[in-house]
């Protein structure tokens, strides 16, 4: 009866995200829906006592005790953990506002002028994609940028306008990085330092992902291309003769917190050792020093730093709030008895640990592509993979990353994924049409990301 319900009230979330309600209002609504059941089914259920509750934020009442408990996830949240995505987001904003990720982007596109193969300049254009997705973290953002730098010249070398906008779309597929969200996410459910978790697990699988898809990406394009070459006159509503007029060392700027993090975080070997949130801030002040040097104009200098506390704000009401929203339902999920039948039945099927990795992988993939939110996805199955990796013996990195990966591999695959409709909104193509062609690379990149994840830990 409780899997019925857990399963009634999971699809009600699918259903209600998809018709337009915010994913994070869906799911606490959930998350306390299935607590209040598993508390009137279960009278022997104490947050508490289980470990749900601290006992400082406990009122009394096991019932009021739920909605504590979602004032401790915010409060717990935002601390280390939410301060530093919120931080990174408003960095992000900043950059973009000083004009130096368009002039990272802009410099970045540079030496692609010299291919002259057009499909050889899409994977390139890809991979550049990627790279830069380490240092710009936000995918609509980097996906908009691109549209408006990267495309024209995409344009211009042949290859169509689907084609173009199929590869920008899919330039943030693989959340990588210290910088990324999703990189923050998996590595405190997986107890594990950011930049470890960076250097020791999403690289080594990360980059043949990339490369996998950028090799998919050229001949499903040109396969495409040629297939479908007298539906391919889309209008181009982007302006080719965009200029930026920051000077070349701006491009730096964005780099920053990666390099302070590489030269004095917790993997260095330097006595000062700084967290992401003090490298954030040092490369603020560098980077507000540096655009008033430039401009000679202190006071506006000064006044664009709103930018970084306007990102700031916005990271909490789209990211965090989605985190412990992911969260509440979660915990809805576990106390319904979700997590113990998912361990009792791979306990009695015998399951070995790769199959059970590519059936949670295969679920987030599959939760990515219908919400269209790989936030959303990683978020409500990642919250619960500490739990089962204990008890299963499975290394939490391990099998936190094909999940994380997935998720946003496979959003791009969702025409409703924010991405996908702001560049599909900029071009002029409809959604579902990029999404056709995003999918067989997509696809590849999650069976070389699943098979190597599975091969290396």
């Amino acid at each position: 009866m409780e899997l019925i319900t857990t399963i009634s009230v999971t699809a009600g979330a699918i259903y209600l995200i998809l018709t337009g309600y915010k994913p994070q209002i869906v799911l606490m609504v959930g998350g306390i829906v299935m607590m209040s059941i598993a508390m009137v089914n279960n009278p022997t259920l104490n947050l508490v006592a289980d470990g749900y509750l601290s006992a400082k934020y406990a009122t009394n009442s096991r019932f009021v005790d739920t909605f504590a408990m979602i004032g401790q996830l915010f409060s717990s949240r935002m601390a280390d953990f939410g301060i530093n995505v919120m931080a990174i987001a408003g960095f992000a904003k900043y950059m973009d506002s000083i004009g130096a990720s368009a002039c990272l982007a802009s410099l970045a596109i540079k030496p692609l002028k010299h291919f002259h193969s057009p499909y050889l300049i899409l994977s390139f254009a890809y991979v550049m994609g990627q790279a830069l997705a380490i240092i710009i973290p936000s995918a609509s953002g980097l996906g908009l940028l691109l549209m408006v730098t990267l495309y024209p010249i995409l344009i211009k070398t042949g290859v169509s306008s689907i084609s173009a906008t199929a590869v920008i779309g899919t330039t943030s597929a693989v959340g990588m990085g210290p910088s990324s969200s999703y990189s923050l996410i998996a590595s405190q459910n997986a107890n594990i330092d950011v930049m470890a978790y960076f250097l020791h697990y999403q690289l080594p699988v990360g980059i043949p992902v990339i490369i996998s898809a950028a090799i998919a990406h050229y001949f499903t394009q040109k396969y495409f291309d040629k297939k479908y070459k007298d539906v391919l006159n889309y209008s181009n509503n982007i302006s080719s003769n965009k200029t930026y007029d920051k000077p070349f060392f701006f491009a730096v700027l964005p780099f920053l917190p990666l390099f302070l993090l590489l030269l004095f975080g917790n993997l260095s070997k330097t006595e000062a050792k700084i967290n992401i949130i003090t490298a954030v801030i040092i490369s603020v002040i560098i980077a507000m020093l540096v655009q008033i040097l430039w401009s000679r104009d202190p006071k506006q200098s000064s006044n664009e730093l709103k930018t970084f506390f306007d990102g700031m704000g916005g990271s909490f009401a789209d990211v965090i709030t989605l985190i412990v929203a992911g969260e509440v339902f979660a915990n809805g999920l576990k106390m319904m008895g979700f997590v113990n039948t998912v361990i009792r039945m791979a306990s009695e099927l015998n399951t070995h640990f790769d199959v059970f990795i590519i059936s949670m992988t295969t679920v987030t993939s599959l939760f990515a592509v219908i919400l269209g939110s790989g936030h959303a996805s990683f978020i409500a199955f990642s919250s619960l993979i500490p739990d089962i990796s204990s008890k299963l013996g499975i290394s939490a990195p391990a099998m936190i990353l094909p999940m994380q990966y997935a998720s946003g591999i496979m959003r791009s695959v969702s025409p409703i994924s924010g991405v996908i409709v702001a560049v599909s909104g900029v071009s002029g193509i409809p959604t579902i049409d990029v999404v056709k062609r995003t999918a067989i690379p997509m696809i590849v990149a999650l069976i070389v990301n699943t098979v190597l994840s599975l091969i290396l830990f």
